[in-house]
C-alpha cells in the first residue's frame, strides 16, 4: 500500500479547514442578512399599530424623534402643544405666574387618569389655595430622556414665557438609548438608536467610524447593541454608574444657563422608581418585584443629580422622603415603575411645600 506523502495530507487538511471556514462565514453572513430582513419585517408590521395607538407625531421639533398628537377628547387629553391637559394660551395673561413642569412619563402621569393624580395636576390644585394667580403646565414627555427634555424646554416651553421651570427628574432620564423616527416599508415607525461618544454606549473594540456606519444602516446592529448595553448595565447594577452619567447630567446646568439668561426661576425635583420609593441605602425595603441591587443605581443617580445642582446653586428637592409612610406596594402603578394615585399627589405636596418656602415668597 502506497502512503500519501505528508505534504499532500497537510495540503488536503488545510484545504478542508479553509472550506469549513468559508462555509461557516457564509452561513454567518446569510444568518445575519436573514435576521436583518426578519427584524425589519417585524418592525414594519408593528409600526402602524404603535403610531396609531400611541398618538405620536414624528419629529415635531429639533432634538426629538416624536411628540404627542393633539387629542382634546381622549381620556387623557393632549393639547395642540403636545402637553397633557387643556389648551395653553401662548400669550401669558397679565398677573399670572406661569409654572412649567418638565419631565418624562412620570411627570406626564402614565398610569393615572385624573389630572389631580399627577404631580403637575396636584401642584396646580394646591396653588389654587394660595394668594395670587398661578398656572401650571404639564410638560412631561412620555419616553423622553434628559436630552429630549432639554430640547422640549428650548422649543416649546420657553416660548410660553414661564416664570418658573421645574425639572421633575426621574431616575431613567439618563438612559443612553433613544428612539429614532424612520419610514420603514412606507410606514412611520420608531426604532432604537444607540449614539456614540459621551452621549451613548460605544462597543469596546469597534472603531468609531464602523460603529456609526453600522448604527446608521443596520437595525440588527442597533438592537444587539441596545440589548448588550442593557445587559452590561444590569450586570453592574450594584456597582452603579456608567461613564456617561456626567455628560448627561450636565444638561441640567445647560437648562440653568438657558433659563438664567432669561431671568426665569429654575428648580429641580427628583423622583425614584416606584418600587424603590422606600430605598435610601442597602438594607432598605423594595417592592417584591425587585431587590436592593436594582435600586442602588437609581439612588446613586439621584445623589449625582443633587451634587450637580449643589455645584451650580440650583435649588433641588428630593420628593422620595415624602413617601416613607405610604405602603410600598400601593405605589407601584405598572411594570415600568410609574406611581399610582397614592404616590404622585404626595410628591406634589412635598414640591409645593418646597416652592412655598423657597421660591414663591420672592414674588
Amino acid at each position: 500500500m502506497i502512503r500519501e506523502p505528508n505534504i499532500f495530507r497537510t495540503t488536503g487538511l488545510r484545504h478542508r479547514r479553509l472550506v469549513s471556514a468559508l462555509v461557516f462565514l457564509t452561513s454567518l453572513a446569510v444568518a445575519a442578512v436573514a435576521a436583518e430582513v426578519l427584524l425589519r419585517h417585524r418592525v414594519a408590521r408593528q409600526a402602524r399599530e404603535v403610531w396609531r395607538a400611541g398618538g405620536l407625531l414624528p419629529r415635531p421639533y429639533p432634538g426629538v424623534e416624536y411628540g404627542l398628537a393633539p387629542c382634546p377628547r381622549c381620556d387623557v387629553p393632549v393639547s395642540s402643544l403636545g402637553f397633557r391637559g387643556g389648551e395653553v394660551s401662548r400669550e401669558k395673561e397679565p398677573g399670572v405666574y406661569r409654572i412649567a413642569v418638565l419631565g418624562d412619563s412620570a411627570t406626564f402621569g402614565v398610569g393615572v387618569s385624573a389630572e389631580t393624580d399627577t404631580v403637575p395636576g396636584r401642584l396646580r390644585e394646591l396653588l389654587a389655595s394660595r394668594e395670587g394667580r398661578f398656572e401650571v403646565i404639564n410638560a412631561g414627555g412620555p419616553g423622553y430622556n434628559i436630552r429630549q427634555i432639554f430640547a422640549m424646554l428650548k422649543e416649546t416651553v420657553l416660548p410660553l414665557d414661564p416664570d418658573l421651570v421645574v425639572y421633575n427628574f426621574f431616575a431613567n432620564d439618563l438612559d443612553n438609548t433613544v428612539y429614532e423616527h424612520r419610514r420603514l416599508g412606507g410606514i412611520d415607525t420608531l426604532v432604537f438608536k444607540t449614539f456614540d461618544g459621551p452621549d451613548g454606549a460605544p462597543i469596546p473594540g469597534v472603531p468609531d467610524g464602523l460603529h456609526l456606519w453600522l448604527n446608521d444602516r443596520s437595525f440588527l446592529y442597533r438592537y444587539l447593541n441596545y440589548a448588550g448595553y442593557s445587559l452590561r448595565d444590569r450586570l453592574k447594577g450594584s456597582r452603579g454608574g456608567t461613564p456617561y452619567w456626567r455628560p448627561n447630567i450636565a444638561h441640567i446646568s445647560r437648562m440653568a444657563d438657558v433659563l438664567g439668561a432669561r431671568g426665569t426661576e429654575f428648580v429641580v425635583s427628583m423622583e425614584n422608581f416606584s418600587r424603590c420609593a422606600h430605598f435610601f441605602s442597602p438594607g432598605d425595603p423594595v417592592s417584591t418585584r425587585g431587590g436592593p441591587r436594582d435600586c442602588l443605581t437609581p439612588r446613586k443617580i439621584l445623589d449625582a443629580v443633587a451634587a450637580e445642582c449643589a455645584s451650580r446653586g440650583i435649588p433641588v428637592v428630593d420628593l422620595q422622603p415624602a413617601l416613607r409612610d405610604v405602603p410600598l406596594d400601593s405605589l407601584v402603578a405598572d411594570d415600568i415603575d410609574h406611581y399610582t394615585a397614592a404616590g404622585n399627589p404626595r410628591m406634589a405636596e412635598e414640591l409645593f411645600r418646597f416652592l412655598d418656602d423657597r421660591i414663591l415668597p420672592r414674588r
